[in-house]
């Protein structure tokens, strides 16, 4: 996925079914605020397809990167992981979850 005179930045993904364009902030008091107000009003077929860069790889050209000073640099790609190849676990739900797709891939390969 790197090129260094086309694309010198890639990292793995993830895509979401939720509406992220209808995204809502939550204070401290539990007020919420609309984070893209022109965009609230759109329902879900009207807007782009959503990914989000889940952790699990980057890959960068050096000087690309030194010159850029960041991990999102021009031309940045991505590889779309599946959903059970991208677990991030901060919950105990989410270790419940890892290990529901590890039982499902243990069971397939035997």
């Amino acid at each position: 996925m790197i090129e260094a005179e086309k694309s010198a930045f890639a990292m793995t993904v993830s895509q979401t079914d939720r509406p992220i364009h209808q995204a809502l902030s939550i204070t401290d008091n539990g007020i919420l605020g609309v984070v893209w107000p022109d965009l609230m009003h759109l329902n879900s077929q009207g807007v782009s397809r959503y990914v989000f860069g889940n952790g699990s790889r980057y890959a960068v050209y050096v000087p690309s990167f030194l010159k850029s000073k960041s991990l999102y640099g021009p031309g940045l790609r991505g590889y779309v992981m599946p959903p059970e190849c991208s677990v991030d676990v901060d919950t105990e739900e989410d270790l419940k979850l890892l290990s529901q797709y590890a039982d499902t891939r243990a069971t397939r390969s035997s």
